[in-house]
């Protein structure tokens, strides 16, 4: 089984992997100065073809938010809003 728990040749997990979200203003681990969260664009690992933009609240309690995209320009919209949040 693959690393995400799919069958049988890994290629599903190898679409996965080829799907993270590359270094650059939508994928920054830790907010800028001055800034309470950080936004990044990921490729849900479950549902293919969904993308997920998800947001840490590091001033608060740690609270986490999740924006889904679906589609065939799900990737692109995600970046593009976590990249706009993230501005």
């Amino acid at each position: 089984m693959g690393a995400y728990g799919y069958g049988t040749n890994g290629a599903i997990d190898k679409w996965l992997d080829s799907k993270r979200a590359t270094p650059g203003p939508h994928t920054e681990n830790q907010p800028q100065k001055g800034r309470t969260m950080n936004y990044e664009a990921i490729a849900d690992r479950v549902t293919l073809n969904q993308w997920r933009v998800e947001a840490i609240n590091h001033a608060g309690e740690g609270e986490c938010f999740v924006t889904i995209f679906s589609g065939p320009d799900a990737e692109i919209r995600a970046k593009e809003y976590a990249t706009w949040k993230n501005s």
